[in-house]
């Protein structure tokens, strides 16, 4: 997993790349997507299938990269090791 932070404009955000496995289908992104933006601060959510992996843009001050990664584990997947 690897975390970064972003600024924009006046608003600071955090930036998280998280390495899933166990997607198969256009199905699981849909539901690993929906999961991710459930997660309250949740402000941009991309989920690439083909490199196994799901990148998070979200308000540091309401949620963390742990509890994304949980958000992952609860929808059925697992994160991968970086």
């Amino acid at each position: 997993m690897k975390t970064t932070t972003v600024q924009i404009g006046e608003k600071t955000l955090g930036r998280t790349v998280i390495p899933v496995q166990g997607m198969t289908c256009d199905g699981c992104v849909r539901t690993l997507t929906e999961a991710l933006y459930a997660v309250e601060g949740s402000d941009l959510v991309l989920v690439d299938r083909a490199n196994a992996r799901a990148t998070i843009q979200y308000d540091p001050a309401k949620t963390t990269d742990k509890a994304l990664a949980a958000a992952i584990t609860d929808a059925g997947y697992e994160v991968a090791a970086a």
